[in-house]
């Protein structure tokens, strides 16, 4: 069995300083195999901030192996970057313009088991109006493409912040080629996954974002487990979240 992860770390702001050791804590009491991180920022070297820690923990605990860091640039916005943190081998890595907002997607090729498959980190264009959906939608039909050329003869699961929310256009569109894992296991999305009260929204509202996709839907996993992580404030401040966005989690195994 092995976890993968997704989660949008919401940039170098709104107390990043404080909220980066809850992060660590989530991370620790998980340790996901391969983590999809959105809003890595670039500048401020976040992601290998994140990785050094990590990694620091696990020489002092010798709880597994450590965890390599690769990280895609937004072309337009650093602080809008995408990183992959793996213990499980990486053989290579490849990325693609998604052509709108600098918006990037990064894959690396892993293995379990001597198998190997494909693992990528996402976020799509962000405008909640028809234009934005549009934009995401062809945003949508770049990537499919892109994953289905880049990880030929075997699968590849893929996770990100997809602006977009259960049943809209880009939605359906990915989930009639792939599978949302949380609902393959739970019957349905979550409830929401953004935004936490660290960030809220001024008019209240409240919705599912963010997804770890198998590609294509007959890829040999079995769902173990899926549920909702870095979802907790702070002991002592139930204002101070992870991340405007909460994370992903999902426990696999392979069919075969």
């Amino acid at each position: 069995m092995f976890k993968v992860a997704t989660f949008n770390m919401l940039q170098y702001q709104s107390r990043a300083e404080q909220r980066l050791p809850l992060i660590v804590a989530g991370l620790i009491q998980e340790w996901p195999d391969l983590i999809a991180l959105q809003e890595v920022s670039a500048e401020h070297a976040t992601g290998i901030w994140l990785q050094q820690i990590l990694n620091a923990v696990v020489a002092r605990s010798g709880c597994g192996a450590e965890y390599r860091y690769v990280q895609q640039r937004n072309r337009r916005n650093a602080e809008l970057s995408v990183g992959i943190l793996a213990r499980l081998p990486v053989h290579d890595q490849a990325w693609v313009d998604l052509q709108g907002q600098g918006r990037v997607a990064l894959g690396i090729t892993t293995e379990v088991a001597g198998i190997r498959f494909g693992f990528v980190s996402t976020h799509l264009f962000w405008e909640p109006d028809p234009a934005g959906e549009q934009a995401r939608l062809y945003q949508a039909g770049l990537l499919c493409d892109w994953v289905a050329q880049t990880f030929p003869n075997t699968f590849a699961i893929i996770g990100g912040d997809f602006n977009t929310t259960p049943g809209s256009p880009t939605y359906t569109f990915l989930t009639e080629r792939w599978a949302s894992l949380f609902a393959e296991h739970r019957g349905a999305e979550p409830e929401w996954t953004a935004p936490t009260p660290l960030v809220p929204s001024p008019e209240g509202w409240r919705g599912t974002l963010d997804y770890l996709f198998k590609a294509p839907r007959t890829a040999p996993v079995r769902v173990v487990d899926a549920r909702l992580f870095l979802h907790e404030p702070a002991p002592t401040d139930p204002s101070l979240y992870p991340s405007d966005h909460v994370g992903v989690l999902a426990a696999l195994e392979l069919t075969r």
